[in-house]
């Protein structure tokens, strides 16, 4: 039986601190990511995905709410110019500072997956990497994140066309 080959994306979740990576190249304007799916349906997919992950588990789903979105879209952008993914924004702010920003709620969370050039954006592909980290599927099985906002952008890095998705959650308050 011949090995079949794989792509490898890059997942990170809230409790791991990233080490440094080389920086690359330049990003071209980041735009907003796009396949079958326009942003906001795929926005709309990974919610529903999500929430079928959390129905297995007898959660209550999430909402999509807009100030998360942008917070989602803004901190993609800020990583691919970085050319680095990471919780902290390119200034040094934390994730969970850089959310107070845009909700006042109790708890927040965020999980990120930088997919592998030429690979593409599905919402089950994106949630299923998440799922299978433990950092990821801690913080999509957390009970109290009842809203959730996911921002998709595209840009090159290191001469390769990459594509950044953060999920912003917050508790209801």
């Amino acid at each position: 039986m011949r090995p079949r080959p794989t792509l490898v994306s890059l997942v990170i979740a809230t409790a791991l601190t990233a080490a440094p990576i080389a920086p690359t190249v330049a990003v071209a304007a980041p735009r907003a990511a796009k396949d079958a799916h326009s942003s906001s349906a795929l926005q709309r997919a990974v919610v529903r995905s999500v929430n079928a992950a959390r129905a297995r588990h007898r959660l209550p789903p999430v909402r999509h709410q807009a100030r998360l979105a942008r917070a989602a879209s803004a901190h993609s952008i800020d990583q691919l110019r970085s050319g680095q993914p990471s919780h902290r924004s390119a200034d040094g702010t934390s994730f969970d500072q850089r959310l107070r920003r845009y909700s006042s709620a109790r708890s927040v969370g965020e999980t990120i997956v930088w997919l592998a050039p030429g690979q593409p954006i599905r919402a089950r592909t994106v949630v299923r990497m998440w799922m299978a980290s433990p950092s990821h599927r801690r913080v999509l099985m957390d009970r109290r994140l009842r809203r959730i906002g996911i921002g998709a952008r595209s840009g090159t890095v290191g001469g390769y066309v990459r594509t950044v998705v953060t999920a912003n959650f917050s508790s209801a308050r």
